[in-house]
């Protein structure tokens, strides 16, 4: 296999996810170097080329975990960003929501094919078609069929475009979803399924979403930054978000700060702030997850990464998770991205070489991002390591 076809998994990234423009900010060399994987030839140009604010790589490699920062906290502050430091991981919780999923699937607290119905109020009508009924399955896998977001959500809003939703406004996208295609039968990027399916869990079983994943994901594994309410040191350590500008006369670019996102109805899509070093470690949980003789969480993570739907020549849908390449190929990675309207992430592991990355930026320049995260796969797993 030529490395070139990692170009469709380019597509498909970007594809699910929102683009935006970026630009300035000063270049600042990297804190570490891993043994044999330099990212600065990457990365490093992100800044150069005025793409992001700031962004903090996490790269496990030899039995190393190590970081790299590049750029800053905010233009002209000269304060790098560090692998403490928070930023928002968007679409990237869906890898913590199917592994919820997942484990309440193995704790016999949900079923696999139960229909979505079973865990909404009486009067909210949910969208069927004539062959069968949206299951918890299709949610988790996006086969639900539910468009990627409600018709009816403020997507003119880039700043904050879920803060005023409400599951009113929920329910009544549900009574008429438009365009419903088949469950089960067609992989649609939907943050409406991943978002009612955190709905389905936390009707369920009485606790918020938050707590959930908190209690079941974050404190097993120590992930003590990985929140939506932050406490007031986290606060300190939150990146500030930008968005870029273009002054078309002067042909320049700026940053702008704008705020997180607020997702209260569909946290289970995009809510949590993280920062790097967590990251590796949920990261290094997933790579490490299919072994011998795995916990309950361990099982449960693993199920997430078996194939759904094939989705492209070299490209399959998981739970949460998307594949790249066959086992055994090069730059066979199992994958996560994620964006807001300030910020935008990208993490995976392959399995072959035993490595694991994170990328966490403060910038929204999905692009830009995505397809340095394809350029860092073939440095990691370029096929002849194995």
């Amino acid at each position: 296999m030529q490395i070139t076809s990692l170009n469709i998994f380019l597509i498909y990234a970007i594809l699910n996810l929102v683009v935006f423009n970026t630009s300035h900010a000063q270049d600042l060399r990297p804190t570490t170097i891993c043994p044999t994987i330099d990212p600065d030839e990457i990365f490093r140009p992100l800044i150069h080329k005025k793409r992001v604010v700031g962004m903090v790589i996490g790269v496990h490699e030899s039995g190393e975990t190590r970081f790299f920062s590049y750029g800053e906290t905010t233009p002209g502050s000269g304060i790098k960003p560090g692998p403490d430091h928070l930023f928002e991981i968007g679409g990237m919780v869906k890898s913590m929501t199917a592994t919820l999923f997942t484990t309440m699937l193995a704790n016999k607290i949900i079923g696999k094919n139960e229909p979505l119905h079973h865990f909404l109020p009486a009067h909210v009508k949910v969208p069927d078609t004539p062959a069968r009924r949206i299951q918890l399955f299709d949610l988790a896998s996006h086969t639900s069929g539910l468009r990627r977001v409600p018709w009816n959500l403020n997507r003119v809003e880039r700043k904050n475009p879920y803060a005023n939703y409400t599951k009113e406004k929920l329910y009544a996208y549900l009574a008429r979803p438009a365009d419903l295609y088949e469950p089960g039968e067609r992989y649609i990027y939907s943050n409406t399924g991943f978002g009612l399916l955190g709905i389905a869990m936390s009707r369920h079983t009485q606790e918020n979403f938050e707590s959930l994943v908190i209690e079941n994901i974050c404190q097993p594994l120590e992930l003590r930054d990985t929140r939506i309410h932050l406490n007031e040191d986290q606060t300190t350590r939150l990146m500030p978000g930008h968005e870029s500008r273009l002054r078309l006369l002067l042909q320049q670019k700026s940053f702008r700060q704008v705020p997180a996102w607020d997702n209260p109805i569909l946290p289970g899509a995009c809510s949590f702030f993280s920062s790097t070093r967590d990251m590796m470690k949920w990261i290094e949980a997933n790579r490490l997850a299919d072994n011998p003789n795995p916990t309950i969480l361990q099982a449960a993570i693993a199920m997430t990464h078996q194939p759904v739907k094939r989705i492209g020549t070299h490209t399959w849908s998981a739970l949460g998770w998307h594949i790249y390449a066959a086992p055994g190929d090069p730059g066979h990675c199992v994958w996560i991205n994620g964006a807001t309207g300030g910020g935008c992430g990208f993490m995976g592991f392959l399995p072959g070489s035993k490595k694991s990355f994170v990328i966490l930026c403060n910038t929204s320049n999905t692009g830009a991002v995505d397809e340095s995260a394809r350029k860092f796969i073939t440095q990691l797993d370029p096929g002849d390591n194995r």
